[in-house]
């Protein structure tokens, strides 16, 4: 059963939207394009995953568009290895849909802690590849801007909007994430390491 900590990530995708549309990034037809949708079961995978089916924790997709381009895992009972065999079918059962898939990992540490990490990964030819990992909990020492990039094309795949640039960036903020998660982390009795 998903738990405060295990749900989130919703919650700071929704502000990152808003702030995407605040700063610029997203105007107010892309953000309306956008649709986010949180255990939605998907079936239209290729390859050896054609029978496949895979409720996303979180998912960024545009009307018409039957596969996901950007997909959030998120794991606080689940394993990392589980956790990455969801980001495979993913990006390999949803290429070329899948631009993006974001895992983010909870753990429970002696006295009620937790840490947390979030990797980012994209296909490389074939094969999946970890272009980013930042450390939630944690919190660096000296407090460092952390942010995932992510381009308008991973957004919007091949339906980004005309005349937008498809390798323009915008980072999330891991700060934000952190925040949100802080909340959740306290509400369930814990305390971030």
């Amino acid at each position: 059963m998903p738990t405060l900590l295990h749900d989130c990530h919703q919650e700071w995708i929704k502000d990152e939207m808003y702030d995407m549309t605040r700063a610029g990034f997203l105007s107010d037809a892309e953000l309306k394009f956008l649709r986010t949708r949180v255990g939605t079961t998907f079936k239209t995978f290729g390859g050896i995953w054609e029978n496949s089916r895979k409720d996303p924790d979180l998912c960024l997709l545009g009307y018409g568009q039957f596969l996901p381009t950007v997909v959030m895992e998120s794991g606080y009972s689940e394993s990392r290895p589980q956790l990455q065999a969801d980001m495979r079918l993913w990006l390999k059962g949803g290429a070329p849909a899948v631009q993006l898939v974001l895992i983010i990992n909870w753990s429970e540490l002696v006295g009620k802690k937790i840490k947390g990490s979030i990797e980012a990964w994209e296909l490389n030819g074939d094969t999946p590849t970890l272009i980013q990992e930042e450390v939630i909990f944690p919190q660096p020492p000296g407090n460092p801007a952390q942010a995932i990039g992510v381009t308008r094309g991973q957004l919007f795949g091949n339906a980004t909007f005309p005349n937008r640039n498809r390798n323009d960036t915008y980072n999330l903020s891991i700060e934000n994430l952190r925040n949100v998660a802080s909340w959740s982390i306290r509400d369930m009795g814990f305390i971030p390491v």
